[in-house]
C-alpha cells in the first residue's frame, strides 16, 4: 500500500524510482521483480479487493489509494508500472480506454485466458464488468455495441473473447445488494489538498 501511496501522492516521481528503491532499500530480488511488478503480477483488481478486505479487518493502513479503486487512469498516467517488458498490457489498455470513454462508478476487467486452451501468460479472453449511469436508457445490445466501438482495436486485433456485464447503478444495487461500488477517481492526491 505504501508504495502505491507514494506514487499516488507524488512523493516519488515515477515507478522506476520506486522499483529501484524496492530493490536497493527494501531488498526485492532484481531478477524476480520489483514492488510495482509484484502488484501487477497479482493483478491490480485482485490486489485492490484483497487490500480493502484487509483494511476492513485490520485498519486503515491497508486501504488502497483512491485511484486503485476506480479506473487505474490516475496511477497509469503517473507511471507505466503496470506494463510488462515496457509494453502496456491488453488488460490495462481495456481498463484505460473504458475509463476515459465512460463515466464509470465501477470497473472490473479480468483476464480469463488461463481458463482456455492458450499459452501461459496470454491475454486473449476477458470479462468486463461496468457500472455507469450512461447505460440507463440503453438496452443490453446497445450497451455492448458501445463497448465494442470503444474497444474496436482490441476486439479486432488483440483479443479472442470479451464477456460484457453492463449495469446501471440501480441494476448493480439490485443484483449485488449493498456491495460497495468504486467511486470515480478525482485525480490528484491527498497531498495536493493542503
Amino acid at each position: 500500500m505504501m508504495a502505491l501511496g507514494l506514487l499516488d501522492e507524488g512523493i516519488i516521481g515515477n515507478a522506476n524510482d520506486g522499483n529501484i528503491g524496492s530493490i536497493m532499500g527494501i531488498g526485492f530480488a532484481p531478477h524476480s521483480g520489483r514492488v510495482y511488478q509484484s502488484v501487477n503480477a497479482y493483478g491490480l483488481t485482485a490486489f485492490t479487493k484483497h487490500a480493502q478486505e484487509l483494511a476492513d479487518d485490520y485498519g486503515e493502513r491497508f486501504t488502497p489509494p483512491q485511484c486503485c479503486w476506480t479506473t487505474l487512469d490516475c496511477l497509469c498516467r503517473k507511471a507505466n508500472f503496470f506494463y510488462k517488458s515496457g509494453v502496456m498490457t491488453v488488460q490495462i489498455e481495456i481498463e484505460t480506454k473504458l475509463a476515459n470513454a465512460l463515466p464509470l462508478q465501477h470497473i472490473e476487467v479480468t483476464n480469463e485466458s488461463n481458463q482456455h486452451n492458450v499459452p501461459p501468460g496470454s491475454e486473449s479472453h476477458f470479462k468486463v464488468v461496468l457500472v455507469s449511469d450512461e447505460f440507463e436508457p440503453l438496452r443490453e445490445v446497445a450497451r455492448h455495441q458501445r463497448i465494442y466501438k470503444i474497444l474496436s482495436d482490441e476486439v479486432s486485433n488483440k483479443i479472442h473473447a470479451l464477456a460484457l456485464h453492463t449495469y446501471t447503478p440501480v441494476e448493480w444495487q439490485a443484483r449485488h445488494g449493498n456491495a460497495p461500488m468504486s467511486p470515480p477517481c478525482q485525480g490528484g492526491s491527498k497531498h495536493d489538498k493542503s
